[in-house]
């Protein structure tokens, strides 16, 4: 049997629209290498800072703060390969 489809006004608490503030900013990789973290968690990093490295062929491609705020994690272990643009820490915004 297939399910029946829902009326939408079902549904209308969850589409109403209401905001929700995300104060959470992810660092992504600069390049695709290993990842060679330069803070640790619950640091303080002003926008610009650099948060880490990543390695390939020799060369370091820096990964700098794109806000300011509290390092709240590495999402990427020091040595770790990542993508480019891979998510490799987050931060919890400056209010």
């Amino acid at each position: 049997m297939l399910p029946t489809p829902h009326d939408p006004a079902d549904h209308a608490h969850l589409m109403s629209g209401d905001a929700a503030e995300i104060n959470t900013w992810l660092l992504l990789a600069s390049s695709a290498g290993r990842f060679r973290p330069a803070v640790a968690a619950e640091d303080w990093v002003d926008l610009g800072s650099l948060v880490g490295h990543v390695v390939a062929s020799g060369r370091e491609s820096p990964v700098h703060a794109t806000r300011a705020g509290t390092l709240m994690g590495l999402l990427a272990d020091d040595g770790q390969l990542v993508r480019d643009s891979q998510p490799v820490a987050w931060l919890e915004l400056a209010s």
